[in-house]
């Protein structure tokens, strides 16, 4: 199966449907079975089916702030960062 990504409306439910087996609910989302049980498991632990925090050196800048600056670069391809940095298009 290819690799699919459940939204957490999807993983309520299937918290919802964990009375029927794991291979079954696997079918009907179209994941493998180890998903089924790690996220059951993990709701009967953590009473949460959030995504746990990954590993890694967390955002200096907002999703707003990436368009802004993506959109400045392509309207001048020649400026340099710090000139970012200057006109306040990054709060670094």
């Amino acid at each position: 199966m290819a690799r699919r990504k459940l939204s957490i409306a999807e993983h309520w439910q299937v918290v919802g449907m964990a009375s029927l087996s794991c291979r079954r609910i696997a079918v009907h989302f179209g994941v493998n079975h180890t998903v089924i049980m790690r996220l059951v498991q993990r709701y009967r632990q953590t009473w949460s089916v959030e995504d746990r925090p990954r590993a890694g050196r967390p955002r200096k800048t907002t999703p707003r702030e990436d368009r802004n600056l993506s959109r400045q670069a392509r309207l001048k391809p020649f400026s340099s960062a710090d000139s970012f940095v200057d006109f306040g298009l990054l709060g670094v």
